[in-house]
């Protein structure tokens, strides 16, 4: 498991309300559990431990956000994905090879890119 998501689990637990989570699940009516966390409060938390753990390669990067929406077993887990690894950029995007057989630069919005 990568620092960044362990960080980023470890504080939603510390920061969960058991009482919102239910209310959020009954609402959004998700079989995925939730921490209980509000949106202004996932932002912080996130932005927080992204710049503690900062990625600095698009390896690491890919790797990172596959596991973590691969291994999400909280709703806000992958909420997450897109405000941390959308914004990156840290990581330099401007020259690679996509699997689909393109090259040249691309934006990150969590796993999905899209030409600049």
């Amino acid at each position: 498991m990568s620092q960044l998501r362990n960080a980023l689990i470890a504080e939603f637990r510390a920061n969960a309300n058991a009482e919102k989570a239910l209310q959020q699940q009954a609402y959004l009516t998700s079989s995925m559990p939730h921490y209980g966390l509000t949106a202004p409060v996932l932002r912080k938390l996130t932005k927080a431990k992204v710049r503690e753990h900062p990625i600095t390669d698009s390896a690491t990067w890919r790797a990172t956000a596959l596991e973590l929406w691969r291994k999400a077993d909280h709703r806000e887990e992958r909420y997450e994905i897109d405000r941390a690894f959308g914004a990156n950029r840290m990581v330099d995007f401007s020259r690679q090879d996509w699997p689909h057989g393109s090259t040249g630069p691309a934006v990150p919005h969590g796993g999905v890119f899209s030409n600049p």
